[in-house]
């Protein structure tokens, strides 16, 4: 569970080990720029131009999106504020912590790749956009 909600602000965006020469480049992940305690699932998602996937929070999954190729816009909020980066290289990522909303929109051709700190829970998905206000109320310390 969620010990503290995490606002807008607690997204960020983590540059990525990137290195090129003639023969093409490297994006590198390793343990020293991952802001995850550890990757139990990846997953790529191949965008169509114009079309909008996420639409979701999760209760306990942190995730950190790396748009390989193309360009993919994230928008995001903690049910006050809201934010957006486009990510267009390799050289970024954007880690959104549990207990955020967000959705990508993408270009023609983009492709991005997820890597989560959890392994697939259909529990852990908040798909109704009122249902995340409500767990957000809910989880304010009284």
């Amino acid at each position: 569970m969620i010990l503290r909600l995490p606002t807008i602000h607690d997204v960020r965006r983590i540059d990525v080990q990137f290195i090129a020469d003639e023969r093409g480049a490297l994006t590198i992940l390793d343990e020293a720029i991952l802001p995850l305690e550890a990757i139990r699932r990846v997953f790529v998602v191949h965008g169509e131009d114009g079309v909008s996937r996420g639409d979701h929070a999760h209760i306990r999954c942190a995730q950190l999106l790396v748009c390989l190729t193309g360009r993919c816009t994230v928008e995001w909020t903690d049910g006050t504020d809201r934010a957006s980066l486009t990510l267009d290289t390799p050289r970024q990522g954007l880690l959104i912590p549990a207990g955020i909303w967000s959705h990508q929109v993408y270009d023609r051709g983009a492709t991005l790749m997820v890597l989560c700190d959890r392994s697939y829970e259909a529990d852990d998905y908040i798909r109704d956009y009122d249902q995340f206000l409500a767990f957000r109320r809910e989880m304010v310390p009284t």
